[in-house]
């Protein structure tokens, strides 16, 4: 791989020098373009069919430029025709910046494929790739035939381009984790661990329904994305950095006609510094969506190179606000009001990214860190003309923190302009009361009130109050002088301020919680308990599941989870309540024997549920009864009828019983009494596999105390230990019917 990591390899061949065509577009002066303005003329990569795929005109120009992937000669690119396998190891082979290692391979090269007389034949041109590829890993051990026709699948994609990364050992080193796609089973054992490599690194994704179709064919659009998404790992591999800047001097040697000349480029990097490298004058410069030749950059233009060995391989052209929203360090550090604390470093200085993030105790470093931080600060969207509060908001947003549950906050945050924005708060415990307004007052020269509530918890409770502060109402928000008596609010407080203020509809009242409780006894005689109180905004939970007890931030981080998922209100009926929290705790009702529920609304209201189920506790098996299931049922004149039902799973015993004598009321039996009932009746008959179906029916008819001339109807299924079988089935026209073995269906009947 000495070859492929050499910075020459990625010189582009500009395909102006094949005859493209171009055009000229206004510099249309926007920010960042500097005192120069003049036309830059384009490069055009337009293809007649690329509407086929709008989607992929970015990739597909971005290779053809490097000279990677080309179209045809009729000028089409065919961008949804599949891709197939000498065409993906070609682009492959000129991706690794070994196009002139390939051409140099003298034409007698032997492939020692079973199908190289057909690259003798057919791809003549290609061999020198193939060689190459072999050369630099590209293929498996057990590979024999090249199949160059072939529709090049997603995983033979997938684990091509992981090897022209070089990443094999990461490969396999991941070949036992099971890829999280719904047809995992249909990815081939040995390609495992490159799809996890390649989804790892974002070279390749699943399909929104969670498959991944790993035979599914690439279209020639879809390898154009992936080439550049493996292109952005070529340049990490070999120790490329990015940096951003304003250029303060650009010059190139004259020369006759389009040919290309090396020039300089001199940058006032935004992370600090001042940087000259040598660069192409015909490197293509990505321009918007458009791409420009590198000798029409000028001074003042606002850039961001990928730089090796002193040379630029790829450019940009940035806008201002590119340049304004660039984040080239940031450091966040929180600490929580439950003791816990998160912090977010990340840099990306001279285009070599770090980061490192603890949450709660979980450390997350590396790319991973890094993948996750760039996606934190996409979500954040901060820039330096922001103020302090607008930065600290939307950091709080991002990570879905609130900021009343914060004891300190710390922001630090380093644009590419070079300017910084620091926030550093120290805050004191906040708590969030709820409550009816008695009263409230401003005076018109101060910029500080006084509110007064009465808590839905109890008591009188007083706080300043900024009168700007911004009172959040549904989608709407009203400033805190806007407040009147009677208006119920949430407010968050801090030092005996409120620092937030919510306005509540009777709804929000309905669901808001001051005191919540829940005991569960199961049948298996186990417990289940919760226990949350909400004191003026202080809140403490417990709960103690199958021994187990959880205090503390834990616990009210589940119990807010919970009761979120309820969604209880004060006006629901008993029976709702119930049915909602045994849904959330996913608890069926015919797995416990007694249910209490306690529950105080922040608006007074309270509801008590308090119910006994006739559940039976398990029964565990009479190790006596060799029977798994057994069914018996019987009728007789005058509607009189009995049917028993049996079942032992995994020592687990259920029964009922259904007795109707002759013209009088059905009785029914549940729980451990038809259990001994049952048991007690097996015992007695005490039914084996090798019975006879007549001696079944007599034991059977004996015990009930029935006539067997009389019945009109008597079925009978045993299902014993051994998993042998006894079925027979009765009715006043076929006295026994009883039911033999597949094979002798056809030709017998037992009457």
């Amino acid at each position: 791989m000495k070859q492929f990591r050499k910075a020459s390899v990625f010189m582009l061949a500009f395909l102006l020098v094949f005859g493209l065509a171009s055009n000229i577009f206004a510099d249309k002066g926007g920010k960042g373009q500097g005192e120069k303005k003049k036309d830059r003329e384009e490069i055009s990569i337009d293809f007649k069919d690329i509407s086929e795929a709008a989607w992929a005109r970015e990739y597909i120009g971005k290779m053809q430029l490097k000279h990677v992937f080309q179209g045809f000669e009729d000028g089409t690119f065919r961008p949804n025709q599949p891709v197939t396998r000498v065409e993906a190891i070609v682009a492959a082979v000129r991706l690794m910046g070994l196009e002139d290692e390939a051409k140099a391979k003298p034409e007698d090269t032997k492939l020692h494929f079973k199908d190289a007389n057909q690259i003798d034949h057919k791809y003549k041109w290609a061999k020198g790739y193939i060689a190459v590829a072999l050369e630099h890993g590209l293929f498996d051990t057990s590979e024999d035939k090249i199949m160059p026709e072939k529709p090049a699948s997603r995983v033979w994609v997938s684990a091509l381009l992981v090897k022209s990364l070089g990443l094999q050992q990461d490969a396999l080193n991941q070949m036992s984790v099971k890829p999280d796609f719904k047809d995992a089973k249909a990815i081939p054992a040995g390609a495992v661990g490159y799809v996890n490599v390649a989804v790892e690194r974002n070279l390749i994704s699943g399909y929104p329904n969670g498959t991944f179709l790993p035979n599914k064919g690439v279209t020639r659009a879809e390898l154009a994305a992936l080439l550049d998404r493996t292109n952005d790992g070529i340049n990490d591999t070999i120790g490329a950095v990015r940096v951003s800047g304003k250029i303060a001097d650009i010059r190139f040697e004259s020369a006759n006609g389009s040919a290309e000349t090396t020039g300089s480029v001199t940058v006032n990097s935004f992370a600090g510094g001042t940087f000259t490298y040598s660069i192409s004058s015909q490197l293509p410069v990505k321009y918007g969506d458009r791409y420009i030749r590198a000798d029409q950059l000028v001074k003042d233009d606002l850039v961001t190179f990928v730089v090796k060995d002193n040379k630029v391989l790829e450019a940009a052209i940035l806008s201002s606000q590119d340049a304004v929203s660039a984040v080239v360090d940031v450091t966040v550090r929180i600490s929580f009001t439950d003791g816990q604390e998160y912090s977010l470093q990340y840099n990306d200085r001279f285009g070599r990214a770090n980061a490192e993030i603890a949450n709660r105790g979980q450390v997350t470093k590396d790319e991973a860190a890094v993948e996750q931080a760039k996606k934190l600060l996409a979500s954040m969207s901060i820039d330096s003309d922001m103020s302090k509060e607008e930065v600290k908001s939307r950091v709080l947003s991002a990570l879905n923190i609130a900021e009343s549950s914060t004891q300190s906050i710390y922001v630090n945050v380093y644009f590419a302009n070079g300017k910084r924005t620091i926030v550093d708060q120290k805050t004191a415990d906040s708590v969030r009361v709820s409550g009816r307004i008695s009263e409230i007052r401003f005076n018109n020269d101060e910029t500080t009130g006084r509110i007064t509530i009465i808590s839905f918890a109890g008591g009188t409770l007083s706080y300043d109050i900024p009168k700007q502060l911004t009172v959040k109402f549904g989608n709407s928000t009203i400033r805190a002088d806007q407040l009147s008596v009677s208006h119920m609010v949430s407010l968050v407080v801090r030092n005996n301020t409120v620092v937030e203020a919510y306005l509540l509809d009777q709804s929000d009242i309905a669901s808001a919680f001051v005191d919540f409780q829940v005991k569960i006894d199961f049948t298996n005689k186990e417990q289940y308990s919760l226990r949350f109180h909400n004191e003026h905004g202080t809140l403490s939970a417990e709960i103690v599941n199958k021994g187990q007890t959880y205090k503390d931030g834990n616990a009210v981080a589940l119990v807010k989870n919970l009761l979120t998922q309820m969604n209880l209100t004060s006006e629901m009926t008993k029976d709702e309540v119930q049915k909602r929290v045994l849904a959330a705790l996913n608890v069926s009702d015919n797995s416990i024997q007694a249910l209490k529920v306690n529950i105080l609304f922040a608006n007074g209201k309270s509801i008590t549920v308090d119910k006994k189920f006739n559940n039976e506790p398990d029964v565990p098996s009479n190790p006596n009864i060799d029977i798994r299931k057994f069914e018996l049922e019987a009728e007789y004149p005058g509607n009189g009828k009995i049917e028993l039902e049996y079942e032992n799973k995994d020592g687990k015993v259920k029964a009922e019983v259904e007795k109707q004598a002759q013209n009088k009321k059905k009785e029914k039996i549940e729980g451990q009494e038809a259990v001994k009932f049952v048991e007690n009746f097996l015992k007695q008959a005490n039914f084996t596999p090798d019975m006879t179906k007549q001696q079944v029916i007599d034991k059977a008819a004996a015990l009930l105390d029935l006539n067997e001339k009389n019945l009109k109807k008597l079925d009978i299924e045993i299902k014993f230990a051994n998993g042998k079988e006894i079925e027979i089935e009765t009715d006043k026209n076929q006295k026994h019917d009883e039911k033999h073995d597949k094979k002798d269906h056809k030709n017998k009947k037992d009457k």
